[in-house]
Order: C-alpha cells, then structure tokens, then sequence
C-alpha cells in the first residue's frame, strides 16, 4: 500500500503490566493532533485510563521515542503511536514471563485501540497531518526530517 494512503499506525507493545489504569502514548500527538484527539476521547468515554506522554519526548533518556515500530511511520510523516506500558525490573529477563501479564490492563487497552481505530477507519479522509510544521504530506520526503530535534508545532 502506498503510505500516502495509510491514515495511521496503531502499534501496541508491552502494555499489560505496570499501572493497571494507565498506559504510555508515545508519538500520539507528533503529526497529527486528530490522532491524539480521537485517543483520548475514546479513552473518555470507555476506558478512562490514565494516559502519560512522559515517555515521548525525544530528548529522554532511554530514547523510547525512536524505539518502536511506530517509529518508521511517523519518519514517513504517517500519524502513529506506541501504545507502552513501561519497562518493568525484569524487561527482556527470563523473569520477564505470561505469567506476570495483567489481562485485565490488557482488554482495557486493546479496547481503546480497537475503538480508536475504529474510529479513524470511519473518517471520511485520512488523519490531517496538523501538529507539525514539517509535515504537510505522507511520503519518503520526511525522511530528511531531524526526528532528533523537537517537532515544530503548528500554530492555530
């Protein structure tokens, strides 16, 4: 599929552990603010999770911005998110196991996701691309983007 026809990347990893009531939105608001706002409205009226964007900000430490597969789609100026839970002490250790997942977090956020894109799939267009100035278009031209360098936001 051309990426100028995608109108969103949706990426759930690790999210059924930590808070039970809350999740990590990393990248949710970067290219388009239509995104993060049917997110959190359908978070609103279903899940009412607690939802944190300390992890997105390029500049934090463990650089967990650049570290997922929503990643390469936002580099393509394509609206994306990493729904994340956080590490956890035994992050990619053997104790890292099934039996530690809280199914409970996880239905509460594939139900967001699920309803969030639902909502997007039934937009008449695709997601405007309105919360950064060097994004005007989908396509390989963002790629010269410094994702390094905070996003330039748009001014309404």
């Amino acid at each position: 599929m051309p990426v100028e026809k995608v109108s969103a990347a949706l990426n759930l990893d690790m999210l059924s552990r930590n808070d039970p009531n809350g999740i990590y939105l990393i990248g949710s608001n970067k290219v388009s603010m239509e995104l993060d706002q049917a997110i959190n409205e359908t978070n609103r009226k279903v899940t009412k999770l607690t939802l944190d964007y300390t992890f997105q900000d390029q500049a934090h430490p463990d650089r967990f911005f650049f570290r997922s597969d929503h990643y390469p789609y936002l580099r393509y100026g394509i609206p994306a998110v990493w729904f994340f839970c956080g590490t956890t002490d035994d992050y990619h250790q053997p104790a890292d196991v099934e039996a530690r997942v809280d199914y409970a977090k996880m239905e509460k956020v594939t139900r967001l996701v699920y309803l969030t894109a639902m909502e997007i799939g039934n937009k008449p267009a695709l997601l405007e691309l309105d919360a950064d100035t060097r994004i005007t278009t989908r396509g390989a031209h963002n790629l010269k983007i410094d994702w390094q360098q905070p996003s330039q936001p748009t001014k309404k």
